[in-house]
């Protein structure tokens, strides 16, 4: 609770720029976040991603900026990570980033998951180059995409949407500018 993470500038990180985790209604907004997750190229192992919440209820990410991820493990630019429920990503902007826009992951069947997570009014420059600019994985439910800008320069064919493990996933929507 009251946690705020604002006004940050992170540069050249190991791993992720930004993550919270366990908190209820965290706000992560006017950051910007350029080349984290470096260590994956200089041979870790470690996943990284942009600014993301961890087991978290209740997040808003908003007016954010994430440039030029060059990772293959996670590598989004936003993701929403492992039992978090009605988190709001909105006003955001990324490019650059190999892996793509947004990664939203959720362990099992078994436990909570990953639900009622709203994307919207994005902007994503260039994202996804020869991958896909969003990932689904797992057991995720209610998530709403809409209202957001792709706009991909790449000449080498990517996809949109992919998932991995799509056992349950549920309650789509997505509107494509």
């Amino acid at each position: 609770t009251d946690v705020v993470v604002r006004n940050n500038l992170t540069h050249d990180t190991g791993g992720d720029s930004i993550v919270v985790i366990c908190c209820d209604g965290p706000l992560i907004e006017n950051n910007e976040g350029h080349r984290c997750a470096i260590g994956q190229s200089r041979g870790g192992k470690t996943h990284a991603a942009g600014m993301w919440p961890h087991s978290s209820d209740g997040t808003i990410m908003r007016y954010n900026k994430v440039v030029g991820i060059d990772a293959k493990k996670d590598g989004q630019a936003f993701d929403v990570d492992i039992n978090c429920r009605n988190t709001l990503i909105e006003y955001n902007w990324s490019g650059r980033n190999v892996s793509g826009f947004l990664l939203v992951w959720s362990p099992s069947r078994e436990v909570p998951g990953t639900s009622g997570i709203v994307v919207r009014n994005n902007v994503s420059i260039d994202d996804g180059a020869g991958y896909a600019l969003l990932k689904l994985v797992s057991d995720v439910r209610d998530v709403k995409i809409e209202n957001n800008l792709f706009l991909n320069r790449d000449t080498k064919p990517h996809d949109l949407i992919r998932t991995w493990r799509p056992r349950n996933n549920r309650g789509w929507k997505m509107d494509v500018l």
